[in-house]
């Protein structure tokens, strides 16, 4: 019998340390992550500070040294309670449900007394004291144009497929109304009940939302020092979540207590066993406008790759942990631990269709 050949080069160790990738010790981290003591993460609430103390002990633990850096974040919205929605409908009260049937629109002004008035198309008739329902496709500008002394505006929005809304942290300045999204087909079955002329449809509802400014921390871990002229491996995911709602938990599982997990736990395989010279950092991000965060890094001019897993319920109360896969992140992090080996020890000039020809 023949014993199999022995590797040599780049790939020499690769397949040893890819069988060490834990994905039992990822999903642990995602639980912890998204467990109700971190409250969804939301950057500057006391969950999202938990969360950074937690990840800082954890960091260090596998021999980083961890650094903080804090930053201001302007306008950051929040809902601080719920807005209560009665539908006055043919006679019957229906209560509409927060976070399905209604949101608080980022456009919103602030408004945490609930107002009870009829519903009214916009456009239609008299604004004045009314809820007017906006039809879809008309711009919040327009929209304003038809509601001079209305009591709000409710703007017509898709849910997910679990039909959540999708909440949002960044989006338009609040106007001079209170402004609700609701469902779809909920603001299509009001419009043609606001419609009949036999009796009035009356909406109650709040928009509690406030806008503070806060400070964010990022988190930045050292492992190994590079040499003057080798390479600096930067693993990074944010950390932070979109935040719980009031009486609506959002844990914040897959977006991105699944991308933290897999950079930990590439780290700390990794940090051991990259040849002398080498560096490797991680960073985790909080907050900012841009899609994604490999974005950032590509800005500044560095190489930098993004990695994405399409898990269902971003930015809802679906973001749960069970919906976090287990194979899928030891897939990813068997892919980052196998092109930062591979960067390391086989370095290559690389072309790419963007023009980046380093």
């Amino acid at each position: 019998m023949t014993s199999p050949p022995i590797q040599a080069g780049p790939l020499a160790g690769l397949d040893a340390l890819l069988e060490r990738v834990s994905g039992e010790r990822m999903a642990a981290t995602v639980t912890a992550l998204a467990g109700k003591a971190f409250t969804g993460r939301r950057v500057g609430s006391p969950g999202g500070a938990a969360a950074r103390a937690w990840l800082t002990e954890l960091l260090t633990a596998t021999g980083a040294t961890v650094t903080q850096k804090g930053f201001t974040v302007g306008n950051v919205p929040q809902v601080y309670a719920p807005p209560t929605p009665l539908w006055q409908h043919d006679g019957q009260t229906v209560p509409l449900v927060f976070g399905r049937d209604i949101a608080v629109h980022l456009a919103s002004a602030d408004h945490a007394r609930p107002l009870r008035a009829p519903l009214a198309v916009a456009g239609y008739g008299d604004p004045a004291g009314r809820w007017l329902l906006v039809a879809p496709g008309t711009s919040l500008f327009d929209a304003y144009g038809h509601a001079d002394g209305a009591a709000g505006l409710l703007l017509a929005r898709g849910v997910d497929a679990d039909g959540w809304h999708y909440t949002m942290l960044a989006g338009p300045d609040p106007g001079p109304l209170p402004v609700l999204s609701m469902e779809t087909g909920l603001h299509q079955r009001m419009t043609a009940a606001a419609r009949r002329a036999d009796h009035d449809e009356l909406l109650t509802a709040a928009a509690p939302i406030r806008r503070t400014e806060v400070t964010a921390t990022n988190l930045h871990a050292r492992y190994r020092q590079a040499s003057p002229d080798g390479l600096n491996l930067l693993l990074t995911a944010h950390y932070d979540g979109v935040g719980d709602h009031p009486g609506l938990r959002q844990p914040a599982a897959a977006d991105n207590g699944s991308g933290v997990a897999v950079v930990c736990e590439a780290a700390r395989l990794l940090a051991p066993v990259l040849p002398e010279g080498v560096g490797l950092q991680v960073a985790l991000l909080a907050a900012g406008p841009v899609a994604s965060d490999n974005r950032r890094y590509a800005a500044a001019g560095l190489a930098a790759v993004g990695i994405g897993a399409g898990m269902a319920g971003y930015h809802s109360p679906a973001d749960t942990t069970d919906r976090v896969e287990t194979a899928t992140l030891t897939a990813i992090a068997r892919l980052v631990v196998a092109t930062a080996w591979l960067a390391a020890t086989a370095p290559a000039t690389l072309l790419s269709s963007i023009g980046d020809k380093r």
